[in-house]
C-alpha cells in the first residue's frame, strides 16, 4: 500500500493547504538531503523563480476525547515569475512543473527530477 504524500508544491498563487500538490511520501532523512542541498543553491539570475521556501511541518490534531499525531511532512513554495517560461499565467507554474512541461533548467534539476521524477526521465 503506497503512503500518503508528505511532500507537497505549492506557489504564492495557490497558498491554501487544499491548493498544494501532493508530490509523494520522502522519508524525513529524505526530507532532511534536500533542504541542505536548497541552503547550499544560489537561484540563477535567469531563472523563472525568484524564491524557494521549504519548511517541516508535524501536525497534530486534538478534538474532544480525540488527538491525532501526524508523519512529518515538507512543504515547497517557489515564488514565480513569468520571465522566459512558455506559460503566461505564473498560476499555473504548478501545473506545468508537475506535467513535465517545465522549460526552466534550475526548476527542472532542482524540483522536477525530484518531484516529478517520471516526467523528466527523457531529456527535452
Amino acid at each position: 500500500m503506497a503512503k500518503k504524500s508528505n511532500v507537497f508544491l505549492k506557489t504564492s498563487y495557490n497558498y491554501h493547504a487544499g491548493e498544494a500538490k501532493p508530490c509523494g511520501y520522502w522519508t524525513v532523512n529524505g526530507m532532511n538531503a534536500f533542504l541542505e542541498q536548497l541552503k547550499n543553491t544560489d537561484i540563477p539570475v535567469e531563472s523563472c523563480i525568484l524564491q524557494i521556501c521549504a519548511k517541516m511541518t508535524k501536525e497534530v490534531s486534538i478534538a474532544h476525547n480525540y488527538q491525532r499525531d501526524t508523519d512529518k511532512g515538507l512543504i515547497i513554495s517557489i515564488n514565480p515569475v513569468n520571465r522566459k517560461c512558455k506559460i503566461r499565467d505564473t498560476k499555473n507554474c504548478i501545473k506545468c512543473i508537475a506535467s513535465g512541461k517545465c522549460c526552466d533548467e534550475f526548476v527542472i534539476n532542482l524540483i522536477g527530477k525530484k518531484l516529478f521524477a517520471d516526467k523528466y526521465t527523457n531529456e527535452k
